[in-house]
């Protein structure tokens, strides 16, 4: 499989993931119907004030930045990456499996064909039927009927690793483009910018950061240095490929008991 570089997907990853937690983060603890009656029947759907600043990144994105690293090597390293933080094994579970989509995504897959693989490198895990079994869910639920608030709830509130996963990723398997997939990630009654968070990192992997509304890139804080660590890891991968593979075909190997992405 020939790899299409293309910049926007790695920094719609890490801008879309910003921007998706600047969206949540002022309705974190709110429940949907106070989400609501603030923001009516679509619930927020642009940024508000957060922490005394429109457009304000919380700890999700920060956390993300510090462990970009494992958008590059991706399931294996992300485990690790994760355990440092989160120690139960369903956290870095599902960090692995989050990882290894978006570096799917970053290198030209579909979101569909992306998260199919990922699902399939799960069954490949002992010890992780929880984590596939809410990215089962999420995948079902994202297939039939319209996309809603109270999908997103029937999969939890995200305040654990799992369900945050899997809110995310029906929300971005049900939308149509990335503000849909967003807007539905943060309007529920739990960790919103949690979901928003990985909700934007996935959806802006698949469609890139030219998919993302103006209106918010504008008022995001740290977009700029976001951004040039988004190119700084884009580097990273193009020279992991000629320097150290040198051809671009990318394939699953287990290799010491976890899956890290490989080029051969």
């Amino acid at each position: 499989m020939t790899i299409p570089v293309s910049e926007g997907r790695y920094r719609g990853c890490l801008i879309g993931g910003a921007v998706g937690d600047a969206l949540g983060a002022p309705v974190e603890f709110c429940s949907l119907s106070e989400i609501t009656s603030q923001f009516g029947a679509g619930g927020v759907g642009d940024f508000v004030p957060a922490y005394g600043l429109l457009g304000a990144i919380t700890d999700d994105t920060q956390m993300t930045l510090f462990t970009a690293e494992g958008l590059i090597c991706a399931f294996g390293l992300a485990i690790e990456l994760a355990v440092l933080t989160h120690s139960h094994p369903n956290s870095s579970l599902s960090a692995g499996f989050f990882a290894a989509t978006v570096a799917r995504l970053a290198a030209g897959n579909s979101l569909r064909s992306a998260v199919g693989a990922g699902a399939q490198t799960l069954r490949l895990r002992p010890g992780a039927e929880e984590v596939l079994s809410a990215v089962e869910h999420a995948q079902v639920l994202a297939a039939s009927g319209s996309a809603s608030a109270a999908r997103v709830e029937e999969l939890g509130k995200g305040w654990i690793a799992e369900e945050a996963l899997a809110m995310a990723l029906y929300a971005v398997l049900a939308a149509q483009n990335f503000e849909e997939g967003v807007v539905l990630a943060v309007n529920h009654s739990g960790d919103s910018d949690s979901t928003g968070s990985i909700a934007g990192n996935l959806a802006g992997a698949a469609y890139g950061v030219g998919s993302i509304p103006q209106r918010w890139l504008e008022h995001l804080q740290l977009r700029d240095e976001i951004a040039v660590l988004a190119d700084g890891y884009r580097a990273d991968w193009l020279l992991l490929v000629s320097c150290r593979f040198g051809s671009k075909e990318i394939v699953d190997r287990d290799y010491g008991g976890s899956y890290y992405y490989f080029l051969r």
